[in-house]
């Protein structure tokens, strides 16, 4: 079983047809698949805050000014608020409430969903991986000469 695309998240959410052809709702979607960005998401709402807290920051500075995919527009911000409920769903993640952020944080979104997980409802899992590396010695010595 591969990771549901774009287009499955169409065909599941019909009422957003119209940003089929998109480049940006593709782009957008893409960016919240992403695993880096599926752990933010749910490590920003297991940490008590919105999930979509989480990736904020990044996806408004990246994805702003988009003419086909416009965070201006409320049916484009509840489009990315079902492409994340979408995605956290395939991991066990359901709605629970909806809740404002906090004031004056992002620039076009003002309130997202929190999430509660089902276990023996993913498709997915998330396996955190940790790798090892080396410290440059000569940051640690600085002071030392």
């Amino acid at each position: 079983m591969t990771f549901p695309i774009f287009e499955d998240f169409i065909n599941e959410y019909k009422k957003y047809q119209k940003f089929l052809d998109s480049d940006s709702a593709k782009e957008v979607y893409d960016f919240l698949r992403k695993e880096n960005n599926v752990f933010r998401l749910i490590n920003s709402n297991t940490n008590g805050k919105n999930a979509l807290f989480g990736v904020l920051p990044d996806l408004e500075s990246d994805f702003q000014n988009r003419s086909d995919f416009d965070f201006n527009e409320g049916f484009v911000k509840q489009c990315v608020g079902s492409m994340v409920k979408f995605i956290l769903g395939q991991f066990g993640y359901h709605t629970t409430v909806q809740r404002d952020m906090p004031k004056g944080t992002f620039i076009y979104f003002t309130s997202s969903m929190r999430y509660e997980y089902r276990e023996g409802t993913e498709n997915f899992k998330l396996v955190q991986k940790f790798e090892i590396v080396p410290i440059d010695n000569s940051v640690h010595h600085k002071g030392e000469l």
